[in-house]
């Protein structure tokens, strides 16, 4: 017996969806599951000031293949109207892959009806590295295709404007040729005195590192830099 239901926010509540109703988009199916426990998922910002919503509903029944396309992302609103934005098993745009599901807590709609999903994918060259990716999907305000999808970025992308990154081993006698030379805070009086420098900084000319740390190379002589004086003030008369 259907007992979940969602409905508007706040004063003079307006039912929006109920457990056991059509689902729009499918050839039959309900908004139920085979748990009798199915409830419309929402995350916190599922409603925009427009009147929408955005909700992933798994789904019974009708074309329903279970595991395959047993669940959706639709956009509603208060004056009833429901759509379906996508569903579980549609080929998923830019991929090879097929949508697996709809992450609903990163899920959310802006006061154009635009929607951001973070969705995972299965099937094709779709992996464990790869098998996650966050669409657009924008209204066209076409009844046969109501939204496009864009593929925004996925798992395993390059990430623009990173920098490649490596780990830099300094030699003795060397010096890093990313890091600044900033010599150490503590001057170095024997061949067993460390002093800490942090992983962005490099020891003195003369020095070598050892980890988190550099110590003085064998033969040479290191002494903290002196202090630098300023200009000194004239007095006036």
């Amino acid at each position: 017996m259907p007992r979940s239901a969602l409905y508007t926010p706040g004063s003079g509540n307006t039912l929006l969806v109920r457990e056991g109703q059509l689902a729009p988009g499918t050839a039959g199916a309900t908004f139920a599951n085979s748990f009798d426990t199915w409830q419309a998922a929402l995350s916190p910002d599922a409603f925009n000031n427009s009147g929408q919503y955005v909700m992933t509903a798994e789904l019974q029944g009708g074309d329903v293949v279970d595991g395959v396309n047993d669940s959706a992302l639709y956009v509603g609103s208060a004056s009833g109207n429901l759509t379906m934005v996508a569903r579980k098993g549609d080929p998923a745009p830019g991929t090879d892959a097929l949508f697996a599901g709809f992450v609903t807590n990163n899920t959310y709609i802006n006061n154009a009806g635009v929607v951001l999903t973070v969705a995972s994918l299965m099937g094709g060259t779709s992996s464990s590295a790869n098998n996650a990716a966050v669409y657009v999907a924008t209204p066209t305000g076409n009844p046969g295709a109501p939204y496009t999808l864009s593929l925004i970025m996925r798992a395993g992308d390059p990430a623009p404007g990173r920098r490649a990154t490596s780990s830099t081993r300094v030699q003795p006698g060397s010096r890093p040729s990313t890091i600044p030379d900033r010599p150490c805070s503590t001057e170095i009086s024997g061949a067993a005195t460390r002093c800490s420098v942090s992983t962005t900084r490099a020891c003195t000319p003369g020095t070598r590192s050892r980890g988190c740390s550099c110590s003085r190379a064998p033969g040479i002589r290191s002494k903290s830099p002196p202090a630098s004086s300023g200009p000194s003030a004239a007095s006036g008369t």
